[in-house]
């Protein structure tokens, strides 16, 4: 939301602004919003993007401690892959290389 004010003053910081972007960008059942769901809001906004991870697949390996059950985060994954599938489709960008802190410390 900031980053849409940011390049687009009229756009306001808001509650409404703030659950229309988590509405079409949360993965299910988690209720997180996936980053390839946010690149797809971001270009649909008229900003480009690229999106760069390690692996485009989604994991949550400490799902049992959030209180998540094996088949909840199958359907999270799912539905992280439609984002993907999507993004892929509207030409995002996807860039898969290894994250350090080194990397983050240069952007």
């Amino acid at each position: 939301m900031m980053i849409f004010n940011y390049f687009n003053l009229k756009y306001k910081l808001n509650k409404h602004n703030e659950f229309r972007i988590w509405q079409k960008s949360v993965v299910l059942p988690t209720r997180a919003s996936d980053i390839f769901g946010l690149a797809i809001l971001a270009k649909q906004k008229g900003l480009d993007v690229d999106v760069v991870v390690e692996k485009p697949k989604y994991s949550f390996p400490d799902y049992k401690f959030k209180g998540y059950k094996l088949n909840e985060i199958e359907m999270a994954a799912y539905s992280s892959e439609l984002y993907y599938k999507r993004a892929n489709r509207i030409g995002i960008n996807i860039i898969e290389k290894n994250f350090t802190l080194k990397r983050v410390n240069l952007c």
